[in-house]
């Protein structure tokens, strides 16, 4: 087969991109290894030396083969180089710059070079700060990096064996499309565009989110890093003391980048809500969890010796449960069940042989050293801080074992299809369906887990480490406990005045999160004496406190404004939910609902975002005055072609002690999808009637009358470009009672072959109107069908043809007409002729004369509604002369074919729906100060060492 020197592609690049995956992929093992020794022969000195000062440097090679690797990615997707999959797969001319950023981590490769760019950034915070942890940290990170690297790595290693997905594949020669006819072509470059990045993602949190999941997700290793260190160096408990500030770290990223995906459901998503129980949330929140857990059991071990081993085990399992999570995400098992869920790239068994991986690796050690871990002779008391702390650990371990369990149905399913297979059994009757309300399921158990963490909140602060001195102590913590409990009793009577908790559940929850609140409020002002440095865990339980509240306050209060249910009948059915949670709102027309006037003002198209202005008018109780007055623009997001809408997207309106929430749940067929609009057209009936311009019809007692013909038509769904062929027209319609109103239909032909039709429509009437294509030969008609006249004149001369006036008024040598696309080498001027009617009317006239390769051509200028067609056929040098050539093709004389179809079903409405969600700041601010409690935990263990 003959090789194909295609036209235009940079591989350059590529080649360099790939050659930086391989040398960091190579210089990630080497530095694993050089660690591995170094670590392993500590106990020769400058052997030792020696390998951690080639670590180092296959560190620092690694490093900057990734930088580069993602310096390349950046390059070709700036410069749109869609010869590369990952770049058209990602990318379209359309998209501005900010949305590279969520373009570039949007697929797998790029969310892994994300992930290893994190590791990186971590890895010189150790390689400059680890001191004696530096060789056995960096060993175990660098491991888990060649792990990562490997999945970007695209290198076959057997004929039917590929390591990883490189993101520098070229799209000719990627799975499932080498084989296209396209690419036969060798300048298939110019035939192709970008895909884009999928609407959802084009948000500014999709900037900021997902680089802080990912910093949250890489720095999880570090723990993970320090607990595998300790057991393999046998320092059992020196680990304890520097991990715990990475670990704090750790949880409030993480947290952040959890919250922060809430904020984008929320802003981005149209179910209404920060947090939906959605399987790849879940999968972030379980090691968060867990995490959180190895935090507190880190806190005993570092004060009495205990937990030693548990706090191994949770920051073991935190990093499993990233990798998990990982391979839900990636491995497409989760199908369409996650909006996060990534789509399916093959890396199914290496996902598994990474997960297994690192759960055999901790597991060995743990096993080999169990045994040796230093463990105080003396149990836990119960009266101890440890004791308790401990029981909340495992809490949150229980909370997070749960949520696996639900999440992972379809694993499990999986995995008995696997069973089936192999002992030829059919097991499709054991599988375990996900809940058909997710958010009911899990709320029902995780309700009693957030009330015993609130307890254990408020109650573990007021004991002490060891239980030391319990006998005198305890009169002091019943003391403050029963106080706590009686003024938390107080506080949550009148708090659930506002919040109204209906079920024992609830009212528990609402009275642990008071007392996690007051509790930890006290034991700041009465134990502490507001020293804010040592009140990071103050800050992070109260915040836990208030963001319960603001779960309950938003949750259990929330309201739907869009409720109208007395003007809603006849248009939702009875057994419609929508009946008490949307209205149907038409252009123009205001509707009372929940306290407010909603007006539907207007939409408009930009881009690939219809956005629609609905005004609202809060009104007093007596609903005669206008109290507040403001404006929500919900708008839905459309696919890269613009032919389907694929998001509805919210806009909220804030208020301290609130948000209103709004959304488009419903519009019409035109602005859901092309498919959709020309199915609801063609089941209507339109007939065709004939109209001369000028000419009025009455049709089903409503009157038509042809206005006029347009050459230059504008309507709101068609927009114009160089080298369209259309036209539109003026027609007036009225009846004994609606006043007369002016449609514009337009018919359009673009790239010289496809028809493009635009109705108009009076929804009052319950008309609508189309043009033909037949019309458009008349407007436009064929040159043979035209008798032209020479004329010979010169610049300022006039002439008369079919008693119009006509004047050569000038030249124009950048000319703009619509069958005119500009080319390099052209010689093109247009001659400016201007024209007067008999009864004083002027137009403009501008054909063109052009050369191009040598050959010249005539474009010529319609006026349809004077019906002239002119010419500018040639011009002399010497005498200065132009040869024109004018035609008459008189359209007033014409029929033109007119579509008209009556009961027509509105295009000026839309379905809303308008939330209200009270107390819903209070999540916010809880979360906000979760992390910030974490951070200023952190802090304090990096500036004070020797405090706990």
């Amino acid at each position: 087969m003959q090789e194909i020197n295609y036209i235009g592609e940079h591989l350059a690049p590529g080649r360099l991109g790939q050659f930086f995956l391989v040398l960091a992929f190579c210089a990630a093992a080497l530095a694993a290894v050089a660690y591995y020794f170094a670590t392993f022969r500590k106990h020769l000195a400058e052997e030792a030396l020696t390998w951690k000062k080639i670590g180092r440097v296959a560190f620092i090679v690694k490093a900057i083969s990734i930088f580069s690797a993602i310096g390349i990615m950046f390059f070709m997707m700036i410069n749109k180089y869609y010869e590369y999959e990952y770049v058209w797969s990602h990318v379209a001319d359309y998209l501005p710059f900010r949305y590279l950023f969520p373009a570039f981590w949007e697929g797998q490769q790029g969310s892994f070079l994300l992930w290893i760019f994190w590791h990186t950034i971590l890895g010189f915070v150790l390689l400059r700060w680890a001191k004696s942890w530096e060789t056995s940290t960096l060993a175990v990170l660098s491991a888990v990096q060649v792990v990562l690297i490997s999945m970007i790595l695209g290198v076959y290693l057997l004929p039917e064996f590929r390591l990883g997905v490189t993101p520098f594949n070229l799209l000719r020669e990627s799975e499932g499309m080498s084989n296209l006819p396209i690419f036969s072509n060798a300048n298939y470059l110019s035939m192709i565009e970008g895909k884009g990045l999928n609407p959802l993602l084009q948000n500014y949190w999709m900037i900021i989110h997902p680089p802080t999941l990912f910093l949250g997700f890489a720095s999880v290793t570090i723990p993970f890093c320090f607990a595998i260190a300790g057991f393999w160096e046998k320092r059992y408990t020196e680990w304890l003391k520097p991990v715990l500030p990475w670990a704090l770290f750790s949880g409030a990223i993480l947290g952040t980048g959890i919250v922060m995906g809430g904020a984008w459901a929320y802003e981005a998503l149209s179910f209404g809500g920060y947090w939906a129980w959605d399987p790849v949330e879940n999968a972030s929140l379980v090691p968060w969890l867990i995490l959180i857990g190895g935090i507190h059991t880190n806190l005993v071990a570092r004060s009495t010796k205990h937990s030693i081993k548990g706090t191994f085990i949770f920051y073991a399992l935190s990093f499993i449960f990233i990798l998990y999570s990982t391979f839900l995400t990636r491995s497409g098992i989760l199908g369409d069940s996650s909006v996060h869920a990534f789509t399916e790239m093959g890396l199914e068994w290496q996902l598994v042989i990474l997960i297994a991986l690192f759960t055999v690796l901790p597991g060995i050690l743990y096993v080999l050293h169990h045994r040796s871990v230093p463990t105080p002779e003396k149990e836990e008391s119960m009266t101890s801080r440890e004791f308790w702390m401990f029981i909340g650990s495992l809490v949150l371990l229980f909370s997070a074992g749960l949520i696996t369990f639900t999440t992972s149905l379809p694993v499990l399913n999986k995995l008995m299809d696997v069973y089936g297979t192999i002992v030829g059994q059919d097991v499709s009757s054991w599988h375990k369906a996900s809940p058909a309300d997710p958010i009911s399921h899990y709320n029902k158990y995780q309700v009693w887990i957030a009330f015993f963490i609130g307890m254990l909140t408020g109650i573990t602060q007021f004991l002490i480490y060891r239980g030391s001195n319990w006998p005198a102590k305890k009169r002091t913590f019943y003391k403050n406990t029963l106080f706590n409990l009686a003024l938390s009793a107080v506080v949550s009577f009148m708090v659930n005045q506002w919040i109204k908790a209906d079920t024992y559940g609830y009212i528990l929850l609402l009275f642990s999160a008071v007392f996690a609140i007051v509790s930890n409020l006290q034991y700041l002002v009465t134990v502490l004496k507001f020293k804010w440095k040592a009140s990071a865990s103050i800050f992070s339980h109260v915040g836990f406190g208030l963001m319960v509240l603001g779960v309950l306050a938003s949750g259990i209060n929330k309201t739907y404004i869009s409720n109208n249910e007395f003007a809603m009948r006849g248009i939702f059915s009875e057994n419609d939910e929508r009946l008490q949670t949307n209205v149907y709102l038409i252009k123009g027309e205001p509707l009372y609902m929940g306290g407010f006037l909603a007006t539907y003002v207007s939409d408009t198209m930009i881009d690939h975002e219809r956005t629609y202005r609905i005004k609202f008018d809060r009104l007093n109780e007596e609903k005669q005055e206008v109290q507040e007055s403001f404006e929500l623009t919900p708008f839905l997001t459309y696919n890269a072609e613009k032919t389907e809408m694929v998001n509805p997207n919210p806009s909220t309106k804030r208020y301290l002690d609130r948000d209103i929430f709004s959304h488009i749940t419903a519009a019409p067929s035109r602005h859901i999808s092309l498919a959709a609009a020309r199915e609801e057209d063609d089941s209507l009936k339109y007939q065709t009637h004939n109209f001369r311009i000028g000419e009025t019809k009455e049709i089903g007692g409503i009157a038509f009358n042809f206005e006029r013909v347009i050459v230059s038509p504008v309507h709101k769904e068609y927009v114009a470009e160089d080298g369209d062929l259309a036209y539109g027209a003026e027609i007036v319609v009225w009846d004994s009672v609606t006043a007369p109103q002016s449609l514009f239909p337009v018919l359009a032909i673009k790239q010289q072959k496809y028809i493009y039709s635009y109705f108009d429509a009076s929804n009052k009437l319950g008309v609508r109107i189309r043009i033909t294509e037949e019309g458009l030969n008349k407007v436009y008609p064929d040159e043979q069908s035209l008798s032209y006249e020479t004329y010979r004149q010169k610049l300022g001369d006039s002439f008369y043809f079919d008693d119009h006036k006509i004047t050569i008024a000038g030249f124009d040598k950048d000319p703009v007409h619509p069958s005119y696309i500009a080319k390099e080498g052209d010689i093109a001027v247009a001659v400016r002729l201007e024209i007067t009617t008999p009864d004083g009317f002027q137009a403009l006239a501008k054909p063109i004369f052009l050369i191009r390769d040598n050959r010249t051509y005539m474009i010529r200028d319609y006026l349809p509604n004077l019906g002239l067609t002119l010419r500018f056929s040639s011009i002399d040098p010497n005498t200065e002369e132009l040869e024109l050539m004018v035609a008459k093709n008189n359209i007033s004389d014409m029929e033109f074919p007119v579509e008209i179809a009556l009961d027509a079903p509105r295009d000026d409405y839309i379905v809303l729906a308008a939330i209200e969600f009270p107390g819903i700041n209070l999540f916010w601010i809880g979360t906000t100060l979760m992390m910030l409690g974490m951070l200023m935990g952190m802090w304090r263990k990096i500036r004070l060492p020797k405090r706990i």
